[in-house]
């Protein structure tokens, strides 16, 4: 797949955009940066999109596609959730709110949605790793449906996650599972693979369209940060937005290219990481600086955050994340590659 610039930055963007979100809310301040949380939701889109590229751009099957995945997405993660476990035991007292068992433990390391005894609300050990249950449930229906051509597939993809939030819509229980796997923000998901699509076809209007349709992305996010819509309707006053920002960016460098900025491309490339670790660098620094004084000179706290989370996970990303990475996709193509022959030949021959 060609490398798209302007998702790196926007990569960078949405995981920043998330750390503002965490700090102003540790402070109490949270109607302030929430518009930040909608990073998320761009992070949603550009997976969608960054899955349908993948596929499209060269022969993929289910094997090597979830592994590539997984060593993408899992030993860093659970690297994380293990250590913030074991600090949580042994030292108890810096994390009072913490509540840890095993089946919170492993429900968490193998991305099942559950209600975490810490607080009653669906997430893992470490909180923001509830979108990462909807990432990897998203990989699972995706990559079950590679065998099928591009046309089919599209079609298959839609209509998994259609008829997923079709039952969601209908459904009145409290399972935390079908209260994820059924929820509407699956629709991103969906627009960033008819992105993906349109992409891979060619269908992309001119310059001054996309700088349009980017813009109405940019004007849906401040009136959703004026009117602080229901949280009911995400994927209307934030779903709707990213897509449309995420569209016209895409859609303006198919047209044009846009210039190379190393240090957006770098952060583009750790924003996994800064998304893993700024709750614990904000937590920590609200710690040092106490919550009372940091309400004191909250843009200072703010801007403190963001730059140590920054700088936290760019070491995670080049002295963890990318070497865990590299070692795990070294291994995994010794096995994955003769299982896709094998698929292959299968599916040659019915």
């Amino acid at each position: 797949m060609k490398k798209i610039l302007s998702i790196q930055y926007m990569r960078a963007v949405a995981a920043l955009a998330v750390v503002l979100f965490h700090a102003t809310d540790k402070l109490g301040l949270g109607h302030i940066g929430s518009i930040g949380a909608a990073g998320v939701d761009v992070f949603f889109i550009i997976s969608g999109f960054v899955m349908w590229s993948i596929a499209s751009s060269r022969e993929s099957f289910a094997t090597s596609f979830l592994w590539n995945r997984i060593t993408r997405i899992v030993p860093i993660y659970w690297l994380y959730t293990l250590t913030l476990v074991m600090a949580a035991v042994i030292y108890p007292a810096i994390f009072p709110r913490l509540q840890i068992n095993i089946e919170h433990l492993l429900f968490s390391l193998f991305f099942i949605p559950h209600y975490s005894p810490s607080d009653g609300d669906i997430h893992p050990i470490i909180a923001v790793g509830w979108t990462l249950n909807y990432e990897m449930f998203f990989y699972a229906v995706f990559s079950g449906l590679l065998f099928l051509s591009a046309h089919w597939r599209f079609i298959g993809v839609l209509a998994a996650l259609g008829t997923l939030v079709g039952i969601g819509a209908l459904y009145q229980g409290s399972n935390p599972i079908v209260l994820t796997y059924a929820n509407p923000l699956l629709l991103e998901f969906a627009g960033g693979v008819v992105l993906g699509r349109l992409y891979e076809l060619g269908y992309m209007p001119g310059r001054k369209s996309a700088l349009f349709i980017a813009a109405l992305g940019i004007i849906g996010f401040s009136l959703s940060a004026v009117f602080e819509p229901s949280h009911t309707y995400r994927i209307v006053y934030w779903g709707v937005p990213a897509f449309a920002l995420v569209a016209g960016f895409v859609i303006f460098e198919s047209r044009r290219s846009i210039g190379s900025y190393r240090v957006l491309e770098k952060l583009g490339d750790a924003s996994y990481s800064i998304y893993l670790v700024h709750p614990t660098i904000i937590a920590a620094l609200a710690s040092i600086v106490t919550l009372r004084g940091s309400q004191a000179f909250p843009v200072s706290f703010v801007v403190i955050s963001l730059a140590a989370a920054t700088v936290a996970g760019l070491c995670s990303h080049l002295w963890v994340e990318a070497p865990l990475n590299a070692a795990l996709r070294r291994f995994g193509k010794k096995y994955t590659q003769p299982a896709d022959i094998k698929f292959n030949a299968l599916v040659q021959q019915s």
